[in-house]
């Protein structure tokens, strides 16, 4: 009777033991889980940030590239009349989707990028080279990255342009983000980066009257600035400094 009930409370005892294992492997799995989504949407949300900050950063380096192009001008403007505070800024002007830049661009260095109207294709993509960003056009294999820059530039005045600049990346698809390609600037791939620039050079404290009278579209308008309106040819209209083909 003895052997039979401890048979009994043996049989008893390992099932027991057996229910709790498989419960304390339950929840050990569940909270195994639980760190490692957490553990990924952390490397996730990491990444976001790193791009983001690179994106900040190429943002103002845009910003900085026309900043510097009008103050080249200004330098210029001493020794040569024909210069005004826009040139080579105006070109990004005359592009309805915007312009291209890098960081030797309107500057003595040799093979300095030219501003290229932005095309939304591979080719706006900034490439890496000696640790910069920058359009490489020398080498047969650029290393590409995932960023596009885009510059738009609006005259508001004769002296106050609007300098609009996008940085958008290519972001893969995860668990908590859709793919978006850099072609599209949106809210979860894209900073965005506007600010106004003066003529401070030319401007003073009193108010300058722009002529344009007779004046061709996109001439200098005797204040720094350009023509918004003037003459062009007969089947041309003047808008925004650039002759137009009018359409039939």
């Amino acid at each position: 009777m003895f052997l039979y009930f401890k048979e009994q409370n043996k049989k008893l005892l390992t099932g027991f033991t057996i229910i709790e294992l498989i419960v304390s492997i339950f929840i050990l799995s569940i909270a195994i889980i639980g760190v490692f989504s957490s553990f990924s949407i952390i490397v996730i949300l990491t990444y976001d940030a790193a791009d983001r900050l690179t994106a900040s950063y190429l943002a103002q380096e845009g910003m900085e590239i026309i900043r510097n192009m009008r103050d080249t001008n200004w330098l210029k403007m001493e020794t040569d009349e024909s210069i005004t505070w826009l040139d080579g800024i105006s070109d990004c002007m005359y592009y309805n989707n915007g312009c291209k830049v890098d960081y030797t661009t309107y500057t003595e260095t040799p093979g300095a990028y030219s501003i290229n109207q932005w095309t939304n294709s591979d080719a706006d993509y900034l490439d890496i080279k000696n640790g910069f960003y920058m359009y490489d056009t020398t080498s047969q294999d650029p290393l590409k990255t995932k960023f596009k820059r885009r510059i738009r530039v609006e005259q508001l005045e004769g002296y106050v342009i609007k300098v609009k600049v996008e940085v958008s990346w290519d972001q893969r698809a995860t668990i908590i983000n859709t793919a978006v390609l850099a072609d599209n600037c949106t809210s979860k791939n894209c900073v965005v980066l506007e600010g106004n620039l003066y003529d401070w050079y030319t401007y003073t404290d009193e108010l300058c009257e722009p002529d344009c009278t007779d004046k061709p579209c996109g001439d200098s308008d005797g204040c720094g600035g350009i023509c918004l309106t003037g003459v062009c040819p007969p089947d041309q209209t003047c808008s925004g400094g650039q002759c137009i083909l009018n359409e039939e």
